[in-house]
């Protein structure tokens, strides 16, 4: 769903062998990337553990935003 989608396509394997090292109660995972988010939660489903999901404001680096002129870009970064 965005800029991040083949970075993420590996997530779920890394964060199973992860566990598998060092085993943990449940997954943290802070978006955007949205991507990032739907990779935790496959692992979270693979492993049979919880995904906490801090959904931030895409407000300022929203990579989509449409700002009416340069300013307005640079005043909100």
């Amino acid at each position: 769903p965005d800029d991040a989608v083949l970075w993420a396509r590996g997530l779920p394997r890394l964060i199973t062998r992860m566990h598998h090292e060092a085993p943990f109660s449940a997954i943290l995972a802070s978006g955007p990337p949205y991507s990032a988010l739907i990779a935790a939660v496959r692992a979270g489903s693979q492993l049979g553990i919880p995904v906490v999901a801090d959904m931030r404001d895409p407000w300022s680096g929203n990579l989509h935003a449409r700002w009416p002129t340069a300013w307005h870009q640079r005043r909100f970064h």
